[in-house]
């Protein structure tokens, strides 16, 4: 069976559709598949193909999968109706994660850590970034500079991250890195809600940073490494953070979802 999957990113789109479409087609192609992609934008050609995948020259497959941001033009599927990936996350269970990921889940260490990971994944089209460190930066704390390809290797060892939400969010979810997250949108705000009410993540609107990053750093991480009742209760709290990222986000969604595509493909 051959399978299309249609998915883009850039800096200005960011990337997570096309990292949870490349975790659901190493998914597919264990299950039998064969999977080619279509993406149009320079920067998502490069990072697919340099991950070994081929990028298709027509859409001439049993089934299309359709990953598209939600803010490029749907493609015309012609006669075929394609699957929304979208409408198969129906909750943190079904969150395609990159076996990259589930490999530092596998390696992060769970006694003491310290350091603060700032990231806006692959794209910080808001202009978050610089802001967030500069309001973030109590002096006790180690800030860690990454990339997107170095930032799963810091969060393996940080004891928290500060994101703008998006996929990276699930991934350090998976890992077990405790969260403050400053959705930069209201869509952000509500698709952060997950991580909040499960005790993963603090959440705060980016209109308040300058009043509150500061102190949620500082109330997370100062002194957290002392004997006194309040350090032992600040360990216990990142602690419970990290257990609950990784009940939530199990990395077993991409498998999941490519489960239900295969059952979708065998009804066409």
């Amino acid at each position: 069976m051959k399978i299309v999957i249609r998915t883009d990113g850039s800096r200005d789109l960011g990337m997570g559709h096309v990292t949870r479409s490349v975790a659901v087609a190493d998914a597919l192609r264990g299950l039998g598949a064969e999977v080619v992609f279509r993406a149009g934008e320079k920067m998502a050609q490069k990072y697919i193909k340099r991950l070994g995948w081929s990028l298709a020259k027509s859409e001439e497959a049993n089934i299309i999968v359709d990953d598209d941001p939600p803010t490029k033009p749907a493609d015309d599927a012609g006669p075929r109706q394609p699957i929304r990936l979208a409408d198969l996350l129906t909750g943190p269970a079904m969150m395609p994660i990159r076996r990259e990921v589930v490999a530092h889940r596998e390696r992060r260490r769970h006694g003491y850590q310290y350091g603060v990971l700032v990231t806006a994944g692959w794209s910080d089209s808001w202009g978050l970034l610089d802001e967030m460190r500069d309001r973030a930066k109590p002096s006790e704390a180690l800030f860690i500079p990454t990339t997107p390809e170095s930032m799963l290797e810091a969060a393996e060892r940080c004891s928290l991250a500060i994101v703008t939400m998006g996929v990276t969010a699930w991934e350090l979810a998976c890992i077990g890195t405790p969260m403050i997250i400053v959705p930069p949108t209201a869509r952000h705000d509500i698709d952060s809600r997950p991580l909040a009410e499960a005790g993963v993540a603090d959440v705060i609107h980016h209109t308040m940073l300058r009043f509150d990053l500061a102190r949620r750093v500082r109330e997370l991480l100062s002194d957290n490494t002392g004997c006194s009742a309040l350090s032992v209760a600040r360990r216990a709290r990142l602690t419970a953070m990290s257990h609950a990222g990784r009940a939530l986000v199990d990395g077993l969604g991409a498998r999941r979802v490519a489960e239900k595509i295969m059952e979708e493909a065998g009804r066409c």
